[in-house]
C-alpha cells in the first residue's frame, strides 16, 4: 500500500506527537518572541533613563565648572587688585609711621585675601602668594625699606603671580574645559 502525502505511517501516537510538535513550535516561538521584546522594551526603558540621567549630571558639572571658573576668574581680579595694593603699600612704608600701619594693614587684608581663596588657587598660585607675602612681612618686620635684594625679590614674584594667574586662567584651558562640558 502506498501512502498518500500527509499520511502517517499509522501510528495514533506519533501522530498526535507531530501535530503538537506542529502546534508547540508557533506557541513557544510566540512567548519567547514576547520574552525577548519585553526585555528589549525594559532595556531600552533603562537605557533611556540612564542617558538622561547622564545629560542631567553633565549639564550640572557643566555650570558647576562655568561657576566655578567665573568666581575663579573674579578671585584672580581681586588678587591683581590686592598685590598691586600691597606693592605699593610696601614701597611707601619707609617714609612715616602712618605708612608702616598701612603697609601693615594692607599685608594683613592681602593675607585674608589668600586663606579665604585657596579653594580657587592652584597649587602654584597658591606658593606664590604665600612667598609674596613672606616677603613683604619680612621687608615690615625688618624694616628693609631700601634693600635693593628685597625690593627686587618682590617684584619678581609679583611678576611670578601673574605669570602664574595667566597661564591658570589660559584661553586654551577654557576651551578644554567647554570641550569636557558638551
Amino acid at each position: 500500500m502506498s501512502k498518500e502525502a500527509g499520511q502517517t505511517d499509522g501510528h495514533p501516537r506519533r501522530d498526535l506527537i507531530l501535530e503538537l510538535i506542529k502546534i508547540a513550535i508557533p506557541l513557544v516561538t510566540l512567548v519567547f518572541g514576547y520574552y525577548i521584546w519585553t526585555n528589549q522594551t525594559d532595556i531600552k526603558a533603562r537605557v533611556d533613563s540612564n542617558q538622561e540621567a547622564l545629560k542631567t549630571q553633565l549639564a550640572f558639572q557643566s555650570a558647576l565648572r562655568e561657576e566655578f571658573y567665573k568666581r575663579r576668574l573674579s578671585r584672580y581680579e581681586d588678587a591683581c587688585r590686592e598685590l598691586a595694593a600691597t606693592e605699593a603699600a610696601l614701597n611707601n612704608a619707609g617714609g612715616t609711621i602712618d605708612n608702616e600701619i598701612q603697609a601693615l594693614d594692607v599685608i594683613a587684608k592681602f593675607d585674608q585675601l589668600n586663606k579665604s581663596n585657596t579653594l580657587y588657587w592652584s597649587s602654584g598660585l597658591q606658593n606664590g602668594l604665600d612667598q609674596f607675602w613672606a616677603l613683604g612681612v619680612e621687608k615690615l618686620k625688618d624694616r628693609k625699606w631700601d634693600d635693593q635684594d628685597v625690593n627686587d625679590r618682590i617684584s619678581r614674584e609679583i611678576a611670578e603671580l601673574h605669570e602664574q594667574m595667566k597661564n591658570d586662567l589660559n584661553v586654551a584651558d577654557l576651551a578644554t574645559l567647554m570641550k569636557q562640558t558638551k
